[in-house]
């Protein structure tokens, strides 16, 4: 059993310590959704030392997967996502538990899934946003935070909902009384991109896919997207787990310059998870890091360069789909 002094945890010191590496070992984290999200950051916190999951997934491997899927290979094709990352975290670390929700989150489990978990993570497909919202409002109901958010292309966009701050419901221009059956008949032709997406990557993709997905396809992932929203969302992950780690005293009048510059000590002296209705948004292609805003008009502003941009030619050639001699 792994405690703060094994040797598969000694290389994280440096970087955290004792008390946040004990934490971490006690966590339990609920992960809905083991596909291109929710699987690499599962096995990251596995890795860091979190030792208990309930993961859920209906889906199975498949060839689609290959190209970015950290449990897609030739002897996992066609099982079930959760169960081959069970098999894997238990590679890493034989005394993990994991229960297992092959059927996915429903009406009849998400109690059960949520109850326990210290952090739950929405990785639920973005175009069956009325599972997701089933899964917000368990998880707010009972005071658990929701960390969320998609890799696109080259990029990875992350936030978290507070238990008694914006829902998702409120960020995905859902009404707050809407049934999950209204939210799956409203979404049935396509969900809205300008709701939904909070950043493009609009120098590495172009307009004619974007306006593919808008219709319903899925979007596009590579497995260099995949790998950094692992480690975007394992770095929330950390914050959210480690928050209650106590924080060393300091001179009198270290805190008072602290407070006259706005610093918030929080945990270990980490910062905090960063909060829906802003993104932390991370583009290779752009070389960007930063904070956003969701909002309606930012959403059509990237619309609108990535649009202009592929008209002038200045974004990459690209094909999509089943029509494979497009030229976008």
């Amino acid at each position: 059993m792994l405690t703060i002094d094994s040797p598969e945890l000694s290389r994280n010191y440096g970087y955290w310590n004792q008390d946040e590496q004990r934490a971490l070992l006690d966590s339990r984290v609920a992960i809905g959704g083991v596909g291109g999200a929710g699987f690499p950051l599962g096995l990251a916190l596995a890795r860091a030392g979190v030792t208990e999951f309930a993961v859920a997934d209906p889906d199975t491997i498949a060839e689609t997967n290959f190209n970015r899927h950290p449990g897609a290979f030739v002897d996992t094709l066609g099982k079930n996502k959760a169960e081959v990352f069970a098999d894997m975290v238990k590679r890493i670390n034989p005394d993990v538990t994991v229960d297992v929700y092959t059927e996915g989150v429903n009406a009849d489990n998400v109690e059960d899934f949520v109850t326990g978990a210290d952090l739950v993570f929405d990785g639920i497909d973005f175009n069956h946003p009325a599972e997701s919202v089933r899964l917000h409002r368990q998880a707010r109901a009972m005071g658990r935070p929701v960390l969320t958010g998609l890799e696109i292309g080259p990029s990875a966009v992350v936030t978290s909902f507070r238990p008694d701050g914006i829902t998702f419901e409120e960020a995905m221009g859902y009404k707050p009384n809407d049934t999950l059956e209204q939210i799956a008949e409203k979404t049935a032709d396509g969900v809205d991109l300008s709701a939904s997406v909070a950043y493009l990557p609009y120098k590495s993709t172009n307009i004619k896919v974007m306006e593919a997905v808008q219709k319903g396809a899925e979007l596009p992932t590579t497995v260099f997207g995949v790998d950094l929203f692992g480690a975007a969302t394992g770095q929330e992950a950390f914050n959210h787990l480690t928050a209650g780690v106590a924080v060393s005293p300091a001179p009198r009048s270290l805190q008072v310059a602290r407070n006259l510059l706005g610093h918030v000590r929080r945990g270990n002296n980490r910062r905090e998870p960063v909060w829906a209705p802003d993104y932390l948004v991370v583009d290779l292609e752009r070389m960007k890091t930063k904070v956003i805003r969701q909002s309606r008009p930012r959403f059509y502003m990237y619309a609108t360069l990535l649009s202009v941009r592929s008209k002038l030619g200045l974004n990459p050639d690209l094909v999509y789909g089943d029509d494979k001699d497009a030229d976008f």
